[in-house]
């Protein structure tokens, strides 16, 4: 800090000002295209609120024996148990679904997987594991970066949160992934079958990605044959055809 003649600080001088100027830390904006400047600006929103886990934290964990997954979600390392018959078939179906569309539209350049893992930032540590990914890379490796991630879908678990939904979307979103679905189970309010239900119905809600956030596309539901236009190509189906 500058000093007058008696030894006493100058507070605002352009000496004082200079250094604070240069110790305050700038993430400065990337040249290299509309995603990279998206990711820094949820950066500089988020990194003060970061975990302490790291993406080579995460690559390095052992494979888990009882079929859970962990994610790296902010920083913080998030622990899934092993999806339900239920949802592993919803998820099956749905693969199925949007493998035959591409297909069917020529579009031989996308290939739909189960459960990989994602890369989707270093900087905002997050290494997310959608139930359903699409992707314009064959599918080779046990990890695919941002940069090639298309379409995910998220089936929720009851275990998923709002919180956690929430910060799931937005790492999707500061990553650049173009297209995002999320399907969701509703518990029957009455039990008419035996052994019980433990899904009466499902919604698949789509979003699209525009200006760094998700844009609510469609709401597809049980019973009502939807287009949904929020993919790399529509996609027309009914949700009954996803259930048991």
């Amino acid at each position: 800090m500058a000093e007058d003649a008696a030894g006493n600080p100058i507070r605002g001088s352009g000496a004082e000002h200079a250094r604070s100027k240069k110790s305050r830390r700038v993430v400065p904006r990337s040249p290299r295209g509309k995603k990279e400047a998206e990711v820094t600006a949820a950066l500089q929103d988020m990194e003060d609120h970061l975990g302490p886990f790291r993406m080579v934290d995460w690559l390095s964990l052992p494979e888990r024996e009882d079929g859970s997954r962990v994610e790296l979600i902010f920083g913080e390392l998030c622990v899934s148990p092993l999806p339900a018959m239920h949802h592993q078939f919803v998820g099956d179906e749905l693969r199925e679904l949007l493998k035959h569309t591409f297909r069917t539209a020529g579009r031989s350049d996308l290939y739909v997987v189960t459960a990989v893992g994602t890369e989707l930032g270093v900087e905002l540590r997050n290494c997310f594991i959608p139930d359903i990914v699409v992707i314009d890379m064959p599918p080779v490796g046990h990890v695919v970066g941002a940069k090639n991630l298309v379409m995910a879908v998220e089936v929720w678990s009851p275990g998923n949160t709002p919180k956690k939904r929430d910060e799931k979307m937005r790492g999707y979103a500061a990553a650049g992934v173009p297209y995002l679905w999320t399907v969701e189970f509703q518990k029957p309010e009455r039990q008419t079958q035996d052994p019980p239900s433990l899904v009466d119905t499902l919604t698949v809600t789509a979003y699209q990605l525009k200006n760094g956030r998700y844009i609510l596309e469609s709401v597809a539901r049980v019973g009502e044959t939807a287009t949904i236009t929020a993919a790399p190509v529509p996609v027309m189906f009914d949700p009954d055809d996803l259930l048991p």
